[in-house]
């Protein structure tokens, strides 16, 4: 289960990123 933590937490930091660089833009 190691791996599914691993895989949501990278999620999270993609989504964190992604909106980090959306309020950038605007």
């Amino acid at each position: 289960m190691i791996l599914f933590s691993t895989l949501s937490c990278a999620v999270m930091i993609i989504r964190f990123f992604m909106c980090i660089t959306a309020f950038s833009h605007n």
